[in-house]
């Protein structure tokens, strides 16, 4: 049995796909296994990934008859998995340089109460340009994982990284991603396996995580998919005994989130009635009109961090 399971779901990924595999093949940390799904691509895709698979008995390709879509297709590709740890490598990211795995690896062996490693991330455009980078910590421990967790709500932000900045392990994960979240199912993920061990952050940019306009969550995250995800995911865990969020806060953190929906109006971005649909999720529009010169008083005046 290999240790690690290198998880690479793909859809549409022709342009990337080569840069992806390449980088895990270039790894000094040779103890893995690399698991591409394809979600039924209409392009090239998956015969690019046919002749790596040819060549490369490490790599165990499979094509779903229909399309699964993002959450569906990280869940197969965790069913297929055989290794003690798990490494997600979204189709259009990469390992940065050949010694990125065997960090991630050490980090999880050296420490047996971490249930999750994360690290910072270089920030790259479709021509594989930098244009920026994001650590979110400083390198070490953080226990517990629940104050990452109260953390990342607060300001509500991923301040762990996507898919492809994290490894952890296959026996803490068998519930597999939640199909009722579409935007921040890796963030409820990481919630999640959290909730029962402590964070690892190596602040070191392992991984290149690209932004492009083509990938399906920087849709998600300038339209209205992303809005649906906020109050889910603050139901979900606002509640925990670990949170201890008042009223006040929790009511404070969605209307920032109003405030958000108001500008993607603003600029044109979306209809009058999408915004107010957003808004009403959580409150009344007329509450939320009421609460806005509170909440810039608070924002302006207390300066309170998160609201920023």
């Amino acid at each position: 049995m290999k240790n690690v399971s290198i998880c690479i779901p793909s859809y549409n990924s022709e342009k990337y796909i080569n840069q992806t595999i390449d980088s895990v093949l270039c790894q000094l940390y040779k103890n893995y296994e690399i698991i591409i799904v394809d979600d039924k691509s209409s392009d090239n895709t998956r015969e690019i990934i046919s002749n790596y698979a040819i060549e490369n008995k490490s790599i165990k390709f499979y094509t779903n008859d229909s399309n699964l879509g993002i959450v569906g297709n990280f869940n197969k590709c965790l069913s297929l998995c055989k290794g003690k740890y798990i490494k997600y490598l979204l189709a259009d990211d990469l390992f940065l340089t050949p010694d990125c795995l065997g960090r991630f690896v050490d980090a999880l062996e050296s420490h047996p109460n971490v249930s999750l490693v994360s690290s910072g991330r270089q920030l790259i455009d479709s021509q594989s340009n930098v244009i920026g980078e994001a650590v979110s910590y400083a390198e070490g421990v953080y226990s517990p994982g629940k104050e990452i967790i109260k953390d990342c709500l607060l300001y509500f932000k991923n301040k762990i990284g996507e898919p492809t900045s994290v490894i952890f392990r296959r026996d803490a994960l068998k519930r597999g991603f939640k199909d009722n979240y579409r935007q921040v199912l890796d963030l409820e993920m990481w919630f999640h396996l959290l909730e029962n061990g402590d964070l690892y952050y190596i602040k070191d940019k392992l991984v290149g995580f690209r932004i492009h306009e083509e990938q399906t969550t920087q849709k998600n995250k300038n339209g209205l998919v992303y809005f649906s995800d906020v109050p889910l995911l603050l139901n979900d865990y606002c509640h925990k005994p670990y949170i201890r969020f008042g009223r006040l806060i929790k009511t404070l953190i969605l209307i920032k989130f109003g405030e958000k929906a108001f500008k993607l109006y603003k600029n044109g971005r979306i209809n009058f009635y999408d915004m107010k649909r957003i808004i009403n999720h959580d409150f009344s529009f007329f509450t939320f009109i009421m609460l806005r010169p509170f909440y810039k008083f608070v924002k302006n005046i207390l300066r309170l961090k998160f609201l920023r």
